[in-house]
């Protein structure tokens, strides 16, 4: 679960300056943009985030199994379960329609496209095939170590192999494994999470302290980028942004695959959309400036009592996973 405060800690920020410095002097892997920038913290003076309140449209139960990520297709939501279940939500008449068994364990992504809604299930070392036809699970195919994240591309689907070191590319017409890509070093805290972005395939591999870019043409590396410390990746429309559970942010420019700065927040973004990234602190959602990621606005919304396991955007409307197992759909209008 994601919880992030944004009242400004200055020692904190001092500590993490003075680590951040320390780690830029030491060895690291070979990576593109080897001249790494200074590490910056961002000015603690900032004007007071203007509070609003946001308008949920809708609020659909879940049911007792915590849920952990969400995706859109065609006006529906597809939800995964801690559980390692998925279930189908119709988004205009706010009812789960279907639940999907998968797998069995907390950790694992899902994604849409090809006809198909893809699910990893990292302690079966497998990713489900779910066809939307029949909400049945169609095929199910053996990929490496504790796959994690799962991205599709035109003609492929992505699985991040987290302690195997490696990506691996499925063929979503024949659902076999057509390519295997070594990035990172085989053991726990290996790849992680991927995006697609400027025609390339992103994962950010957390025991190498690296982002690795890959070329879905070619299934070649064509970037390492030493970021220090990494965790997540959230991309907006002109960079990549590679961040950590400490607060660090890596803004690398894809043009150059260099890193033009590093600096620290409290707030850490989940995603970008409808221009700003957004986070959340508690019940509350924030929008953070796009250039310095301080809190701009915080949204309450009305009847949240409880965290969020996850935020994501289907076209303009925002949509909330509560950790008390509610899809609340809201309305930001200020």
């Amino acid at each position: 679960m994601r919880v992030q405060g944004w009242k400004r800690r200055i020692v904190v920020a001092s500590v993490a300056s003075v680590l951040l410095a320390a780690c830029s002097q030491g060895g690291g892997s070979p990576s593109a943009g080897a001249g790494t920038p200074s590490p910056s913290v961002v000015p603690t003076e900032r004007p007071s985030p203007t509070e609003h309140t946001a308008t949920v449209v809708a609020s659909i139960s879940l049911g007792p199994t915590t849920a952990t990520q969400i995706a859109f297709r065609n006006g529906e939501a597809w939800i995964r379960f801690a559980d390692g279940s998925v279930g189908r939500v119709n988004l205009e008449t706010k009812t789960v329609v279907a639940t999907i068994p998968v797998g069995s364990g907390f950790y694992g992504s899902l994604a849409v496209g090809e006809d198909a809604v893809w699910v990893t299930t990292f302690d079966e070392n497998k990713v489900s095939r779910i066809d939307p036809a029949t909400n049945t699970v169609v095929a199910e195919i053996p990929v490496g170590t504790n796959p994690r994240g799962i991205a599709v591309t035109p003609g492929a689907v992505w699985v991040s192999n987290h302690r195997g070191g490696s990506i691996w590319r499925i063929d979503p017409a024949t659902n076999a494994v057509v390519a295997k890509i070594e990035v990172g070093t085989v053991g726990p805290s290996g790849p992680k999470f991927l995006q697609y972005a400027f025609g390339d395939v992103w994962t950010s591999v957390p025991n190498s302290s690296v982002v690795v870019r890959i070329d879905p043409e070619t299934n070649a590396v064509v970037a390492t980028i030493n970021v220090v410390v990494v965790e997540d990746l959230v991309i907006d429309d002109h960079f990549v942004y590679a961040t950590d559970a400490l607060g660090q942010i890596s803004e690398i420019d894809p043009a150059s695959n260099e890193v033009l700065r590093r600096f620290y927040r409290d707030e850490t973004p989940w995603l970008f959309g409808g221009g700003a990234f957004w986070t959340a602190d508690g019940s509350d959602l924030l929008r953070l400036d796009t250039a310095s990621f301080a809190p701009t606005e915080i949204w309450h919304v009305a009847g949240a009592q409880t965290p969020y396991e996850a935020l994501s955007f289907d076209g303009d409307a925002l949509w909330l996973v509560t950790y008390d197992g509610f899809l609340l759909g809201v309305q930001l209008l200020p």
